[in-house]
């Protein structure tokens, strides 16, 4: 179902949305490649599929500024099993549950089109723009990532990249260190540094922050 033209209008850039909503998508092609035997296997990949779920839906919340998107993936009515469900069959609910749910984003990604920007999202208020001018320069970037590295735990990382629209976990490497380094060349690819400096003057308004 296509939202509403005068209701919905999308709060974010349209090149914007379809690429963080493939970046969703292909994330969830990556759980379906999940080697699932046991119940721990299946207990790992379903924490992972609820962490993916969770954070599509406050995407999708953000990506339009209400639940229109979020409820066709929670629908109202479903049946209830009695007894035990068999674990093969609990696997293939697994992978037939997150196919589902990645027609569905992709469904939405050909949908977006349709859907206007808000009138907030003009030329001289358009985030890629301001952000295109405002790219860091090698020395920038040290103490961006000097800041990150000693004034952020890893819970307020992840919150940061909560609120920028990125998959802390899904980024590569491991440690907060090399996390933060991926985040930044991630953003500046992005053209979105000035959005990471601004949601980190929300969580530390008294450090340093002029580049």
């Amino acid at each position: 179902m296509t939202p509403n033209s005068n209701l919905s209008r999308l709060q974010m850039p349209r090149p914007e949305v379809e690429k963080r909503l493939q970046e969703r998508i292909n994330l969830g092609k990556e759980l379906l490649k999940l080697s699932i035997r046991n119940e721990n296997e299946l207990k790992s990949a379903s924490e992972k599929k609820r962490k993916w779920s969770d954070y599509n839906d406050e995407l999708l919340r953000r990506i339009l500024g209400n639940d229109e998107f979020v409820s066709e993936f929670h629908p109202t009515a479903f049946a209830i099993p009695f007894g035990p469900i068999p674990l093969d069959a609990r696997i293939k609910g697994f992978f037939e549950g997150t196919e589902r749910d990645i027609l569905k984003l992709e469904s939405i990604i050909e949908r977006i089109e349709l859907i206007p920007e808000s009138p907030a999202l003009n030329s001289e208020h358009h985030p890629s723009k301001q952000n295109e001018s405002r790219e860091p320069n090698s020395q920038q970037r040290i103490k961006l990532f000097q800041i990150l590295c000693d004034l952020f735990s890893e819970s307020e990382l992840k919150t940061l990249c909560f609120h920028l629209g990125v998959d802390y976990d899904a980024l590569p490497d491991v440690g907060k260190n090399n996390k933060v380094r991926e985040l930044i060349g991630l953003l500046e690819r992005q053209k979105r540094i000035q959005e990471l400096l601004e949601e980190g003057k929300k969580v530390r308004p008294n450090s340093e922050w002029n580049l």
